[in-house]
Protein backbone atom coordinates (compact mmCIF):
# COMPACT_ATOMS: atom_id res chain seq x y z
CA UNK A 1 0.00 0.00 0.00
CA UNK A 2 2.80 2.40 0.85
CA UNK A 3 4.44 1.77 -2.52
CA UNK A 4 1.14 2.52 -4.23
CA UNK A 5 0.91 5.96 -2.56
CA UNK A 6 4.42 6.90 -3.63
CA UNK A 7 6.69 5.93 -0.74
CA UNK A 8 10.14 4.75 -1.73
CA UNK A 9 11.32 1.27 -0.87
CA UNK A 10 14.02 2.68 1.41
CA UNK A 11 11.40 4.68 3.34
CA UNK A 12 9.25 1.59 3.82
CA UNK A 13 12.12 -0.57 5.06
CA UNK A 14 13.28 2.31 7.27
CA UNK A 15 9.81 2.60 8.78
CA UNK A 16 9.68 -1.15 9.50
CA UNK A 17 13.13 -1.01 11.09
CA UNK A 18 12.30 2.08 13.17
CA UNK A 19 9.07 0.56 14.49
CA UNK A 20 10.79 -2.69 15.47
CA UNK A 21 13.74 -0.95 17.13
CA UNK A 22 11.43 1.29 19.17
CA UNK A 23 9.52 -1.75 20.40
CA UNK A 24 12.83 -3.47 21.17
CA UNK A 25 14.05 -0.49 23.20
CA UNK A 26 10.85 -0.48 25.27
CA UNK A 27 11.16 -4.24 25.78
CA UNK A 28 14.78 -3.90 26.85
CA UNK A 29 13.94 -1.20 29.37
CA UNK A 30 11.20 -3.39 30.81
CA UNK A 31 13.53 -6.39 30.97
CA UNK A 32 16.20 -4.37 32.78
CA UNK A 33 13.71 -3.23 35.40
CA UNK A 34 12.31 -6.74 35.85
CA UNK A 35 15.69 -8.47 35.96
CA UNK A 36 17.12 -6.23 38.66
CA UNK A 37 13.86 -6.30 40.60
CA UNK A 38 13.24 -10.03 40.48
CA UNK A 39 16.72 -11.59 40.38
CA UNK A 40 17.20 -11.94 44.14
CA UNK A 41 13.61 -13.07 44.69
CA UNK A 42 13.88 -15.82 42.08
CA UNK A 43 17.27 -16.90 43.46
CA UNK A 44 15.87 -17.14 46.98
CA UNK A 45 12.92 -19.16 45.70
CA UNK A 46 15.21 -21.63 43.94
CA UNK A 47 17.42 -22.03 47.02
CA UNK A 48 14.38 -22.60 49.24
CA UNK A 49 13.10 -25.32 46.89
CA UNK A 50 16.53 -26.97 46.75
CA UNK A 51 16.53 -27.40 50.52
CA UNK A 52 19.84 -25.66 51.09
CA UNK A 53 20.29 -23.59 54.22
CA UNK A 54 21.76 -20.38 52.85
CA UNK A 55 21.17 -17.23 54.85
CA UNK A 56 22.36 -14.61 52.39
CA UNK A 57 22.13 -14.87 48.63
CA UNK A 58 23.27 -12.04 46.38
CA UNK A 59 22.64 -12.30 42.65
CA UNK A 60 24.35 -9.89 40.30
CA UNK A 61 23.63 -9.34 36.62
CA UNK A 62 26.62 -8.20 34.60
CA UNK A 63 26.01 -5.14 32.47
CA UNK A 64 28.34 -6.51 29.79
CA UNK A 65 26.16 -9.62 29.48
CA UNK A 66 23.04 -7.50 29.08
CA UNK A 67 24.75 -5.42 26.40
CA UNK A 68 25.72 -8.60 24.52
CA UNK A 69 22.15 -9.89 24.67
CA UNK A 70 20.70 -6.54 23.54
CA UNK A 71 23.27 -6.27 20.74
CA UNK A 72 22.38 -9.74 19.52
CA UNK A 73 18.72 -8.77 19.67
CA UNK A 74 19.30 -5.67 17.55
CA UNK A 75 21.20 -7.71 14.96
CA UNK A 76 18.39 -10.28 14.82
CA UNK A 77 15.78 -7.52 14.47
CA UNK A 78 17.67 -5.95 11.58
CA UNK A 79 18.04 -9.32 9.85
CA UNK A 80 14.36 -10.12 10.37
CA UNK A 81 13.28 -6.77 8.91
CA UNK A 82 15.52 -7.18 5.87
CA UNK A 83 14.29 -10.74 5.26
CA UNK A 84 10.64 -9.76 5.75
CA UNK A 85 11.08 -6.74 3.48
CA UNK A 86 12.63 -8.75 0.68
CA UNK A 87 9.35 -9.01 -1.25
CA UNK A 88 8.82 -5.25 -0.97
CA UNK A 89 12.35 -4.58 -2.20
CA UNK A 90 12.32 -6.90 -5.21
CA UNK A 91 8.73 -6.62 -6.47
CA UNK A 92 6.74 -3.80 -8.04
CA UNK A 93 3.48 -2.61 -6.39
CA UNK A 94 1.36 -4.27 -9.09
CA UNK A 95 3.10 -7.63 -8.54
CA UNK A 96 2.66 -7.43 -4.77
CA UNK A 97 -1.06 -6.71 -5.04
CA UNK A 98 -1.66 -9.53 -7.55
CA UNK A 99 0.17 -12.03 -5.29
CA UNK A 100 -1.97 -11.01 -2.31
CA UNK A 101 -5.12 -12.29 -4.01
Amino acid sequence: MLLAVGRSKAEIVGQFLTENILIAILSMLASIALSFGLANQIGSFIISKAGEDIANLNIQIATSDMIKVFGTGFILICLAVVIASYTVIRLQPKDILTKME
